[in-house]
């Protein structure tokens, strides 16, 4: 089923009015139906399940490398050798105080699953039958700004799904909207 461009215009005043009169003077929030980014080419035939993990490489690098950096500073500051322990604990400490709402949040990593019977994203689980329908919401958040699927229940609820931690060198937003559409059994 698609969605109405009044419900896609509300959902869109939404999400405007949660962001600052600043970042709308730049850019504005765009959605349109997940069919007007699908490309069929993109789709693999026959496939029953497929599954999109967030990319955490670039947050657990930069993680690793601050913690290194820190180790680097703090045996610099202490050179006595009963004292070297001191930035290894220093790096432990650093890295469970920012590996966690920086690589393993389950906020930032999740997975998106797309089957015949519905989508499933993170903790959240929708079958077909509970979806209305499907859109891609562009919120002008940072330098680019930030893709989320919007996922839009039968009661006119929605769930937004954020696609900033997936990465695809060809598109992340067009292949996952493909996979919805390919799924999607009411299309």
């Amino acid at each position: 089923m698609t969605l109405s461009p009044i419900l896609l215009q509300h959902i869109r005043e939404t999400e405007e009015d949660r962001l600052s009169s600043f970042t709308l003077f730049f850019r504005s929030v765009t959605i349109a139906p997940t069919a007007s980014y699908a490309r069929p080419s993109l789709v693999k035939e026959d496939t029953d399940e497929i599954k999109f993990r967030a990319n955490m490489l670039i947050p657990g690098l930069v993680a690793v490398f601050a913690g290194l950096l820190l180790i680097l500073v703090a045996a610099d500051m202490f050179t006595h050798l009963q004292l070297i322990m001191v930035p290894v604990l220093l790096f432990l400490v650093f890295m469970n105080l920012l590996a966690w709402p920086l690589v393993l949040s389950p906020k930032r990593n999740y997975t998106i699953i797309l089957n015949r019977n519905g989508i499933a994203a993170g903790n959240k689980s929708f079958k077909w039958s509970e979806i209305m329908g499907t859109a891609i919401l562009h919120l002008p958040k940072g330098k680019q700004g930030t893709n989320y699927l919007v996922i839009v229940l039968q009661d006119e609820t929605y769930y937004k799904c954020n696609l900033g931690y997936f990465i695809s060198f060809w598109g992340f937003t067009d292949k996952l909207a493909s996979y919805v559409e390919y799924f999607n059994p009411a299309i």
